[in-house]
């Protein structure tokens, strides 16, 4: 294997900059130049990945590439601004005149704020916060390996589980006009309980059956024959902080906003091949029949809602026939941190007290962005990354099915 790595752009010195201390000393102005710090600025990427001979000619032909690859894109900025002004209060007298010192930066004073925080990881970079740590993303990522693997070998429905089901269904579907009955009453207990249920046979009994039905109808004209099937799973890892940051000066303290995104996308692929057949589109497959008895237990589903049970009970499920031609995982990460300078306090100094003449001003801007592809990891079990108790379907579910046990719990009582 010849890996190969390829650069594209520049980053450069923002420039040394020069400050000026203007001090008036009676009838004696002097300037006072220093170096500042510095700070790349610019864009750069590179991308680090696999050299296949002939692979135009092998693509052709059908073959099937999973090779590792990442790659990087760095960009840095600096927009605008001014350096701080403040004059001392105190006075002196030169011949009968009252004089007093002015201290004035003439730079772009973001660069040496941003190059001074106790985050950066180089004095010449724009310090890039990280905000998702590694554990929450080596959770996540096997939470979309064991959905990839417990995928392969599954139609779009299950038409064993809605068949072992289906007494249930008919039960729930058998008292559906008292419940319609009930919900249109006054009394409250009947009303909740009654809507409750039926909302939970309109989501688990009937969508379900409608859905097999539909497979049914359209594996009718499905004839035997070797097909490619993709299965994919995806994450998104999302995280954003806003501060306010102080750095002391000498005469003043400069105030600054920060704010930081990190968001992190996972993506696993698995590309399998098989022979397909009418039984299989129409849901009856062996993957559905062996992990049936999960499906089966009362309120599984509420467990898979935070931890992936059902995902890993089906990825240790073998799936006979089919052949996967390859697999894989992607990590996204992109970073952004921009910082501005939005004012400043003054403080004593020296012995001396200070006014601000003018505040100083300016924002940097500094985005990372890394992507990578490597082999799909092996499945595990794991509290999910996302509960979804914010959905809008996840949270009426949950209302429906808390409402009705509340009210079995309660009817004995009263």
């Amino acid at each position: 294997m010849t890996l190969r790595t390829r650069t594209r752009g520049e980053l450069s010195l923002f420039g040394t900059t020069s400050e000026s201390n203007l001090y008036n000393s009676c009838n004696t102005s002097w300037v006072v130049d220093f170096t500042s710090g510095n700070c790349y600025v610019g864009d750069r990427s590179t991308m680090t990945d696999v050299v296949v001979p002939r692979f135009n000619a092998r693509r052709n032909k059908g073959e099937i590439f999973f090779n590792p690859m990442s790659s990087r894109k760095e960009s840095y900025s600096i927009t605008g601004g001014n350096g701080i002004h403040v004059r001392r209060l105190e006075t002196h007298s030169c011949s009968g005149i009252p004089r007093s010192a002015e201290f004035k930066f003439d730079s772009n004073e973001i660069v040496r704020v941003v190059t001074n925080l106790a985050t950066r990881i180089s004095p010449n970079y724009i310090p890039v916060a990280r905000l998702i740590n590694d554990s929450d993303m080596s959770s996540a990522i096997t939470e979309v390996a064991t959905k990839v693997s417990s995928g392969r070998g599954r139609s779009d429905s299950n038409l064993s589980e809605d068949i072992a089901e289906f007494d249930k269904s008919l039960g729930m579907l058998s008292s559906i006009n008292h419940d319609i009955k009930n919900a249109l009453t006054r009394v409250p207990s009947k009303m909740i309980g009654s809507a409750a249920n039926i909302y939970l046979l309109a989501r688990y009994g009937l969508k379900p059956l409608f859905g097999s039905a539909s497979s049914i109808v359209q594996s009718f004209g499905q004839i035997t024959e070797r097909v490619r099937r993709t299965t994919r799973s995806q994450i998104v890892l999302n995280d954003t902080q806003n501060s306010s940051l102080i750095q002391t000066g000498t005469y003043a303290d400069r105030n600054v906003l920060s704010v930081d995104k990190h968001t992190i996308v996972l993506r696993g692929v698995s590309l399998d091949e098989f022979i397909t057949s009418a039984a299989y589109e129409a849901g009856f497959h062996l993957k559905g029949l062996l992990t049936l008895p999960w499906e089966l237990v009362p309120y599984s589903f509420v467990v898979d809602w935070f931890a992936n049970v059902g995902d890993f009970i089906g990825a240790l499920t073998p799936t006979p026939n089919f052949n996967q031609l390859g697999s894989c995982l992607t990590v996204r990460s992109i970073r952004e941190s921009s910082y501005t300078l939005v004012g400043a306090t003054v403080h004593p100094g020296g012995g001396y007290n200070y006014e601000l003449l003018e505040p100083p001003s300016g924002s940097a801007h500094g985005r990372i962005e890394t992507f990578s592809r490597v082999a799909l990891p092996n499945p595990g079990l794991v509290i999910k990354n996302d509960f979804r108790l914010s959905n809008i379907t996840r949270a009426l579910d949950s209302v429906a099915l808390v409402s009705q046990q509340l009210l079995r719990i309660m009817k004995p009582i009263r």
